[in-house]
């Protein structure tokens, strides 16, 4: 049967001063409860070492901490429970150390996990609605009881219910017996009384006449006739003449003739209308009790004489034994029937109990179906049967789902080895762009996919691709989509193009309901542009590190695989896009893995963070950069466990385009003016380079040498004349919420103020941006205000900036703070089979490609190539190699 438990508890600031309360607790507890002083000393060191981390570690960075203290005693157990807010810590984490190296180094401290460990019996660690909760438990020996109480707690329910049962009928019984008998002697005399002076009337009415006229024997006949017919009660009859003289009495007694009555030293015992009870003084033979009656007409108030019944307290007495004989008789009567239907009672509640029972331990036996039995659950213990019975079912459907488990967990083992063959182990060989990469798998097996292909000779192409399904669907779209852009990128520099071409190959098989996200990148290392197009996709982020400025980059497209009326509506919707890299540029691909990075209080990452985090690392090295982003992420999470993967993937330029084509020409210069032998358009012709542009840069160099040249190719970008960076589309989006009836020239003209830094932007770009947005006209642009309200507007898309470009993390609106979350702790990681990889790549650098340069600047890379036209290519150098560094591949625990 179940046990009652007992709690106490106590609340203590999180201060070392207030240990010693927790000490007193703990030791009032071992006291009041009998509980050894070994539990006790054992719980007192290891509730002070968890107090004590808390206070200093879980409560370091908040004030006014609380610490609760529970103690739950049970009958062969102790538990206390320690309550905080603080940081989360979950001590099971941690391993146990190497005390024989403690012993060689001489380490002091740091064995408080371990002493906790080994004092306590189980330690748990839950995060609750309340708190950090850690359950310290102790098992302790059984309080020692009376020999009774442990007979009787080895007796089974049924016994137990019986004993119980019969034992509060004898003590009702023997009350309701108690309670009886007290009213029994007074019923009795009571009875005995009344009757006694009703034949004591009768008997006066009776006598009249014979007395009257003095008929003796008539007087002595009526007294023996009425004594004879009561013998049991009337001891003596007399009748009595006026002076109380004794005319006649039964039975005969030749001592009272003739004699006179004398009552005036009797007592008075009652007195019932004529009839006078007097009482003899106790002697041998008992007391007696004599009924007088006067014997008289109702109309003649005056007695002409007196009759006497005489009763013993004996006969009395006689009766009142009876009747107690017949109490006990009925009691004892009720108590052989109730104990009986007690017996039966507990049997036919207990019986189905141990039916119950018997049939619990066949299904778990699997020794009944549950075609077999027919519950009734119209009583209790039906109820009970009905409940074991969906609990059998529920388990039984566990099982199933334990089995259907196993053949998923077989399923995502293979979908694990189909997904981690898709992902590189490095990158092909790639001129002038360092990139690093980095991917980690939410689950065992993620929706993520991200590869490298060989264009050609010169270019590469990066995927980055979203799955919407999961598991070996998931991972058999991969491997489709993988295997269609390895056919399909090569030799095709379009990137639209091989989009649309892959969603053809793959449309027909994927399922219903399943798409694919892309970016899809080509690096052209001899004309140092980047080619791009996204099928539905996260936008790519551009950063320039010289300018701070940021392009959120994302041509539109459907994703590849969704389902459109026309397939062809595909390869029309998808643009792709080109741009130049600049020194010091990053360019970033990411799933939506990154921003939807969630901590334990299910905040997200988001883009403004992110943002942030790109401006403040953009200026280190690649590798440093993604490894930089990634410690952020994780930072941020708190070791959360996530429910999407994270995929990102970071190009930077390490050859300006510029440089590339200085050196082409200078090559090609001095080609042209060492070989008099070969003409200048057969020496272009090696080179790549048409004649009509080798005189065009020709006239340049000669005018003002390679600077001029530089310079003049500097000045060439094509980004700034298409795009707007989301700094200016801050400030542009501040002007349309002031003034959203403002068009393309008055919104170009207020941004050249002193406002906005006097940002000189083309209305042709404003109204370009307008339309893209769909607020080209004055009534879109009001109902875009009219929905924002207060709120601060910003470019959709894109993270929230003030107009002096700070990223506003954190930030909701003008007149709304941050919620504060409930208390929610950072979780500590749970043991997960995610995939982390981190790989990256340096591209050739050609090192001395200008003498010009100081020595103590860095070499600027540069590959042999053309400038400004798309008519010629570049050879490779053979001698170049490109260094690929694999900086992680493992499975890590989280």
């Amino acid at each position: 049967m179940f046990k009652n438990i007992s709690k106490e508890e106590i609340v203590v600031p999180a201060s070392m001063a207030h240990l010693k309360e927790i000490r007193d607790f703990i030791e009032q507890i071992g006291k009041k409860y009998k509980i050894s002083d070994k539990i006790i000393n054992s719980f007192k060191l290891v509730v002070d070492e968890a107090c004590t981390n808390i206070i200093r570690h879980g409560y370091k960075d908040i004030k006014d901490g609380k610490i609760t203290i529970r103690a739950i005693i049970r009958r062969l157990s102790v538990t206390i429970v320690v309550i905080d807010q603080g940081r989360s810590f979950d001590p099971r984490q941690v391993k146990d150390p190497d005390l024989q190296k403690y012993v060689q180094i001489g380490k002091k401290g740091g064995l408080g996990i371990h002493m906790m460990r080994k004092l306590m019996d189980d330690i748990q660690y839950n995060i609750t609605g309340h708190g950090n909760e850690l359950r310290l438990a102790k098992t302790r020996e059984a309080v020692e009881e009376s020999k009774y109480l442990s007979w009787f707690g080895s007796l089974s329910l049924r016994n137990k219910s019986f004993m119980v049962t019969s034992i509060i009928m004898v003590v009702l019984t023997l009350a309701a017996y108690f309670l009886l008998k007290a009213g029994i002697e007074a019923d009795v005399r009571e009875k005995v009384f009344a009757e006694a002076t009703s034949i004591s009337n009768d008997f006066a009415r009776v006598n009249y006449e014979p007395l009257r006229q003095e008929k003796d024997t008539q007087l002595f006949e009526n007294a023996k006739s009425i004594q004879q017919s009561r013998s049991e009660m009337l001891r003596m009859v007399m009748i009595l003449k006026q002076n109380l003289e004794v005319i006649a009495f039964y039975p005969i007694n030749l001592e009272m003739v003739p004699q006179s009555m004398r009552f005036d030293n009797l007592k008075t015992t009652a007195t019932f209308e004529d009839v006078t009870v007097y009482q003899t003084a106790m002697t041998d033979s008992g007391m007696v009790y004599y009924f007088v009656s006067p014997i008289q007409l109702s109309i003649d108030p005056a007695p002409i004489g007196y009759t006497l019944l005489g009763i013993e307290e004996v006969y009395i007495h006689h009766l009142v034994i009876k009747q107690k004989n017949r109490l006990i008789f009925i009691l004892l009567l009720v108590f052989a029937l109730g104990t009986a239907g007690i017996a039966l009672l507990v049997t036919l509640i207990t019986k189905p109990f141990h039916k119950l029972a018997e049939w619990v331990r066949q299904v778990g036996r699997g020794q009944v179906d549950q075609d077999e039995i027919d519950i009734d659950a119209s009583d209790e213990v039906g109820e009970i049967a009905q409940a074991f019975s969906e609990v059998t079912n529920k388990f039984r459907e566990a099982q199933i789902s334990v089995i259907e488990q196993q053949r998923m967990q077989k399923e995502l083992q293979v979908a694990q080895e189909i997904q981690q063959m898709l992902l590189p182990d490095d990158f092909p060989d790639v001129v002038g762009y360092d990139i690093a990469s980095y991917y980690q798998s939410a689950k065992e097996v993620g929706g993520d996919l991200f590869d490298f292909m060989e264009i050609d000779d010169q270019s590469i192409g990066i995927c980055v691709a979203d799955v919407s399904g999961k598991g070996v669907p998931g991972s058999l779209v991969m491997t489709m989509i993988r295997t269609s852009l390895r056919l399909e990128s090569r030799g095709n520099d379009n990137a639209a193009d091989i989009m649309t071409r892959v969603n053809a190959f793959v449309t027909d098989d994927i399922r219903k309901g399943m798409f694919v996200t892309m970016l899809y990148v080509i690096l052209d290392s001899r004309e140092r542009m980047v080619s791009f197009a996204s099928a539905g996709h996260n936008p790519m982020i551009l950063y320039r590190g010289k300018s701070k400025e940021t392009y959120y980059l994302n041509p539109s497209g459907f994703p590849v695989g969704i389902t459109l009326p026309d397939i062809r509506l595909f390869g029309e919707k998808i643009q792709a896009d080109r741009i130049r890299l600049h020194p010091d540029d990053i360019f970033i691909l990411y799933t939506d893995g990154v921003t939807e990075a969630m901590n334990p209080q299910r905040d997200l990452y988001g883009e403004e963070r992110f943002l942030a985090a790109i401006r403040k690392y953009g200026h280190l090295d690649v590798e440093e950069f993604v490894r930089s982003i990634k410690e952020d992420i994780l930072a941020f999470t708190g070791g959360f466990e996530q429910n999407d993967d994270i995929t990102l993937v970071a190009i930077k330029e390490n050859m300006a385009a510029v440089d590339v084509k200085v050196n082409t020409f200078k090559k090609l210069f001095e080609q042209v003016q060492a070989d008099n032998n070969q003409s200048v358009a057969d020496t272009c012709k090696e080179v790549g380079v048409s004649p009509t542009t080798f005189y065009r840069y020709k006239r340049i160099y000669q005018e003002g040498g390679y600077d001029l040249l530089r310079e003049m190719l500097h000045g060439y970008t094509n980004l700034g004349l298409r795009h707007l960076s989301i700094e200016v589309k801050t400030k542009m989006y501040d002007i349309i919420r002031q003034y959203p009836e403002f068009g393309p020239k008055k919104i170009s003209d207020m941004l050249n103020t002193e406002k906005y830094a006097y940002t000189e932007i083309s209305p042709f770009l404003v109204y370009e941006e307008l339309r893209r947005a769909k607020l080209n006209t004055k009534e879109q642009r009001l109902a875009f205000v009219q929905r924002g309200g207060k709120k601060r507007l910003k470019p959709p898309g894109t993270p929230l900036l003030t107009l002096d470009g700070e990223v506003m993390v954190g930030f909701r609106s003008d007149d709304q703070k941050t919620a504060e979350m409930p208390f929610m702790p950072n979780l500590p990681p749970t043991k997960s089979r995610a995939k982390e990889k981190m790989i990256s790549a340096r591209g050739k650098r050609i090192p001395g490609a200008f003498p010009s340069e100081p020595s103590n600047q860095k070499p600027v890379a540069a590959q042999e190539g053309a400038a400004g036209e798309n008519d010629f290519e570049e050879p490779v150098e053979e001698d170049a190699e490109s260094k690929v560094d694999i900086v992680g591949d493992e499975e890590t625990e989280k």
